[in-house]
């Protein structure tokens, strides 16, 4: 790199950032919601109410984010956090609640 201007001095720190990869299209998820066991990679996915437990394949990941490859369909819901473990077939509030917003909207005629 040039430093005709003599902007960089010896010592000096930089941060800097590289893409080294794009993917467009991709279903993402925050990392923290990738879970792994003896058996490969996992997510939780918030349905009807309950847990489900979602083995998944992982493709490219940044620091923040971690692309599924399979196993996953865009839109679906993914637990990113919980106070406890939770198990596969386990009541989730927020399912619940998801699943309560919907029945009022069928019974409403709306989608």
């Amino acid at each position: 790199m040039s430093n005709s201007e003599g902007l960089f001095k010896p010592g000096s720190f930089a941060r800097v950032s590289i893409e080294t990869d794009r993917v467009h299209g991709a279903t993402a998820v925050l990392r923290e919601a990738v879970e792994k066991d003896k058996a490969g990679n996992y997510v939780m996915v918030a349905s009807s109410g309950k847990a489900e437990r979602r083995p998944v394949t992982t493709g490219v990941e940044d620091t923040d984010y971690v692309a599924i490859t399979e196993g996953l369909a865009p839109g679906e819901k993914v637990v990113t956090m919980s106070a406890m473990p939770l198990k596969d077939g386990s009541a989730n509030q927020a399912g619940r609640r998801q699943a309560r917003r919907q029945t009022r909207r069928q019974a409403k005629g709306r989608r």
